[in-house]
């Protein structure tokens, strides 16, 4: 058996923790792995080693309507690997690693599925925000919005984050 959970999200006070078998998320992941880039995509303006404008049921976002959104309570998600999530956040984001649980949304029904949601990852050079967003709309969220820029513009920016600083670990 699998246990998985979520823990954080503003506005729910109470975490879900949901036990799947192996077997339920490796059929997940089987059925992801159908998909081909051409369902996420409306069109590619930018290079071909970027993430897409656009996807298809979901909202591209920039710096200042991120932040509008940060103000009116939508929820963030962060879906960078662990190693990048554990150096430094948005503040109050929620982390599900692309790769490795973010398929938890799935199958949680912690969050309503018209809760406001911005899907963040780096910058424009990684894909999982993309990829987190189209999945999400085709699991029936339906208020998905794609921070496209990430999270090395909300720091450039000098917004709110969550750092882990090397000289506050204890030894």
């Amino acid at each position: 058996m699998l246990l998985i959970g979520i823990q954080g999200v503003r506005g729910y006070s109470n975490p879900v923790i949901t036990v799947v078998s192996s077997f339920a998320v490796w059929i997940i992941f089987c059925l992801i792995s159908t998909l081909s880039i051409a369902d996420i995509i409306i069109e590619n303006k930018s290079g071909e080693d970027e993430a897409p404008m656009e996807i298809k049921g979901a909202e591209t976002i920039g710096f200042d309507h991120a932040s509008r959104l940060l103000e009116e309570g939508a929820v963030f998600i962060d879906v960078r690997m662990e190693r990048d999530w554990d150096v430094g956040r948005i503040k109050g984001a929620v982390h599900l690693d692309f790769k490795e649980d973010f398929f938890v949304l799935y199958i949680s029904d912690m969050l309503n599925h018209n809760t406001p949601i911005v899907f963040y990852c780096n910058s424009p050079l990684s894909f999982r925000g993309a990829m987190a967003s189209f999945f999400a709309v085709k699991w029936g969220y339906t208020n998905i919005y794609f921070f496209r820029d990430g999270y090395y513009r909300w720091l450039a920016e000098d917004m709110p984050v969550e750092l882990k600083l090397a000289f506050n670990e204890e030894p």
